[in-house]
């Protein structure tokens, strides 16, 4: 009878641990923004798989949040067409669209790295 509790007790904590991670929130009309700007400046080259890959990933990301961390990709990605500091630049314009709408460590973890 033992396995039988173990078992439960593993179902009843596998059902509760992947309805809070299945569980997304609806895009915002920021998201809708945000998601808007990256794909304008990833633009419609179709050459480089690298950028294929991110677009389809941009389209599909549930929440800002997703969004956030795709920031770096977007960074590969117009570093090698445009140079570092353009790159760099749109990047900072992106940057302010987020504000207010991530949660706070997230935000302060980015302006330690920027050293602001």
């Amino acid at each position: 009878m033992r396995w039988f509790k173990h078992g439960f007790a593993h179902s009843l904590f596998n059902l509760f641990a992947q309805s809070s991670l299945t569980v997304r929130s609806q895009p915002t009309d920021c998201t809708d923004a945000i998601r808007e700007a990256m794909l304008f400046m990833l633009g419609d080259r179709n050459d480089d798989p690298a950028q294929l890959k991110l677009v389809r990933r941009v389209r599909m990301a549930a929440d800002v949040q997703e969004l956030w961390f795709m920031r770096d990709g977007l960074m590969s990605v117009l570093a090698q067409q445009e140079g570092e500091t353009a790159a760099r630049q749109r990047l900072a314009r992106l940057d302010s669209l987020f504000k207010d709408q991530l949660p706070p460590s997230l935000v302060q973890g980015r302006l330690r790295m920027r050293g602001g």
